[in-house]
């Protein structure tokens, strides 16, 4: 499994390649190699796992890179005075999505998804602060391609349902353009060479290459002359037969020129190229082997206005743990160089996300997930573990089962969301603002199949219908927050099971959130949840206390759970719980309560009396701002009527009181408390 990933390249000059990846240890290496001779920096950071940096150039020579830690953009940039990049500056706002960055001149300009899918724009001139937009008309469901036709244009791209061509001119964004017949292509990011000289009738052409369903490239163009489509773009026109596994890198040289390299299944580096003279795009040949991550490509000293300067193309990719390597074509033959790139902390081992803190049990989970799950037109962001598969990847990655024991670990993002309750009309603790805590990571085992695609689609595929691991111990699902239950089987004694798509599922152009729902063959209504662990003391006044949280995990018998789904946004529960001295009914979509109830049998102090204590939390419908409110049980009240006098009436209805109890002879208000 690849280390570093896919690393960002740019130039401060034309002798000099700066690489940059993220270490293991989640922080940003510089390495760099200047007439020759390598070097490297251990630059800091916390980058989230799998976030893969980009660079970018600036006039007169400058250097930016960004990275994401936290869902938050990281800034790095060269300071010339002292000779380094320093950084990390975190820039305001939350992304979902690779950054992009392009510059024009000392103009620097950085574009993402924010969470609802909407394109951020992050703009800075030369060291002056950054403003930040977002633009409600622009959204996709894929990453970016941003690249700079010329001083004040700049081309953005995003293929989510087709290609769709934004132009950026003069700050200002003109109506998009759907690339013809591009809604065939294959999810995900496009690559493309639109960086070339004018012509000699001054026109600059844009070309896009993407990836067919089949694997295939195609190819469409603009600026030379104007196709039959209304939008003046052509094609979209066949490359080669050959599919291309992985992601591609293109780069032009000049006027009707084009380089792709990519990558097959065996690591091999291929490049094809445009033959202006016969029209075709021929095979050049294998330039090297040992990828095992994606390369990325760089023309340094590329000047519009004299593309013979340029000395060449640099290749770069990940060719085992901690090496880079750097194929160099100096426009006669192809030379390489390969270094080892230092660990800051000397740590052993591939890539893997910080195990989940149980907070709970006061202890670290023993599962780190391995793999990530992420699909952006459904919202699918999971963590995959895989004890007792082994990774073979020929003639493609999958998960084989070398163990009689072996099952899938998936981790999800937190379940549920603590909200801070009140009384009605009250005001928050703190502020204006309601107080909320976000509950700890939810992991769930499986058994499986023994062989499984390593693909999106292929292991949720696999999940579907799969049996949850019948040990309790290894999963884990933390809703509501601050109670750790497990989903077991009902009377029917029959095996959790899950059922979700493997595919986004659209209907009316829209495309429904991604969710597992836990049941059994019987049906949704015959799961059971176990309370495991509670203890979390509580940050605020919470719905579920942590007296209630610990009385039913302390419980030998589970509760009846009619509706429990999991999904990044959150989990659905629906539970009740009946036991001799407890009742609990628990109401919660998407992570957010919408009705909690509890009621506790016991007596009253200081004389014993049997009663009920029942509180009743609900989410405000009446309010601007829809809190949870609870009300507390009211004050025992005199009753006319001789020898009843005194009597508090029986089987009252408000929320949060104290139910079906008699109170004889109370002349006065008392305080009330259940007793342990």
């Amino acid at each position: 499994m690849p280390v570093f990933g896919k690393p960002a390249v740019s130039w401060l000059r034309a002798s000099r390649l700066d690489i940059f990846v993220r270490s293991r240890e989640g922080t940003l290496v510089h390495t760099w190699m200047d007439n020759g001779v390598h070097d490297a920096l251990d630059l800091g950071g916390n980058l989230d796992p799998f976030s893969e940096p980009v660079a970018v150039r600036r006039e007169p020579e400058g250097l930016d890179v960004f990275a994401v830690g936290g869902l938050r953009l990281l800034h790095w940039r060269w300071a010339a005075d002292i000779g380094r990049l320093i950084g990390p500056e975190e820039l305001p706002g939350y992304i979902t999505s690779k950054p992009v960055a392009v510059a024009d001149g000392d103009k620097l300009y950085v574009f993402a998804s924010d969470h609802g899918g909407r394109l951020r724009m992050w703009q800075s001139v030369g060291d002056n602060p950054w403003t930040v937009t977002t633009n409600d008309q622009i959204s996709t469901g894929s990453d970016w391609v941003a690249v700079r036709k010329s001083a004040g244009h700049i081309d953005l791209y995003t293929s989510s349902f087709g290609i769709e061509h934004h132009l950026l001119q003069q700050d200002q964004w003109k109506d998009p353009v759907r690339l013809p017949r591009s809604e065939t292509l294959q999810p995900g990011i496009v690559s493309m060479a639109a960086i070339a000289p004018p012509d000699e009738h001054n026109v600059i052409r844009q070309d896009v290459y993407g990836r067919q369903g089949d694997g295939t490239l195609s190819h469409w163009g603009f600026g030379f002359f104007a196709g039959p489509d209304p939008t003046h773009w052509f094609g979209p026109d066949p490359t080669r037969q050959e599919p291309v596994a992985f992601d591609h890198s293109v780069v032009t040289l000049g006027v009707d020129s084009a380089e792709i390299f990519f990558r097959d299944a065996q690591g091999t580096l291929h490049q094809w190229t445009w033959d202006l003279p016969n029209r075709r795009y021929d095979d050049a040949g294998p330039v090297g082997d040992g990828c095992v991550a994606d390369p990325i490509v760089v023309v340094r000293g590329f000047d519009n206005t004299n593309p013979g300067a340029v000395p060449g193309i640099d290749v770069v990719a990940q060719t085992a743990a901690d090496q880079i390597t750097v194929w160099s074509w100096n426009k006669v033959q192809w030379s390489h160089q390969s270094w080892q790139l230092p660990s800051p902390r000397l740590a052993a081992g591939a890539l893997l996300p910080e195990p989940a803190q149980d907070t709970i049990a006061g202890s670290t989970d023993d599962v780190a997930p391995a793999y990530l799950i992420t699909r952006a037109a459904d919202h699918v962001v999971l963590g995959l573990h895989s004890p007792g598969y082994q990774l073979e990847t020929q003639p493609a990655p999958r998960l084989v089962a070398d163990d009689p024991d072996a099952h899938l670990v998936v981790t999800f993002p937190p379940q549920h969301i603590a909200e801070e309750v009140s009384k009605p009309g009250e005001q928050p603790l703190q502020g204006d603002v309601w107080q909320a805590r976000l509950s700890g990571p939810t992991r769930v085992a499986f058994r499986a199949a023994a062989e499984i695609d390593l693909t999106g689609a292929a292991v949720l595929g696999a999940l579907n219908g799969a049996s949850v691991d019948p040990d309790e111990q290894r999963s884990a699902i933390e809703l509501p927050w601050g109670l750790i239950v497990a989903p077991q089987p009902g009377q029917d004694g029959g095996a959790v099971i899950t059922r979700h798509p493997a595919q986004p599922v659209d209907s009316d152009d829209t495309t429904g959130l991604w969710r597992t729902r836990l049941g059994t063959a019987a049906g949704d209504g015959a799961l059971d949840i176990k309370g495991i662990r509670a203890g979390r003391p509580d940050p605020f006044p919470v719905p579920l206390t942590k007296a209630n949280r610990v009385n039913i995990s302390g419980q030998g018998s589970p509760a009846r759970a009619s509706r429990l789904e999991l999904s990044s946004l959150g989990g659905s529960l629906t539970a009740s719980g009946r036991w001799a001295t407890l009742e609990w009914d628990h109401h919660a979509v998407c992570g957010r309560d919408e009705r909690v109830r509890t009621a506790t049998r016991g007596v009253l102090y200081p004389l014993g009396h049997r009663a009920i204590f029942v509180e009743t939390t609900e989410r405000s419908a009446s309010e601007p701002t829809a809190v949870l409110r609870k009300t507390p049980p009211p004050w025992p009240t005199p009753t006319s009527g001789g020898a009843r006098a005194g009597r508090l009436s029986d089987r009252r209805s408000c929320r949060g009181c104290i139910r079906r109890s008699s109170y004889w002879g109370q002349d006065r208000r008392a305080a009330c408390r259940t007793r342990d």
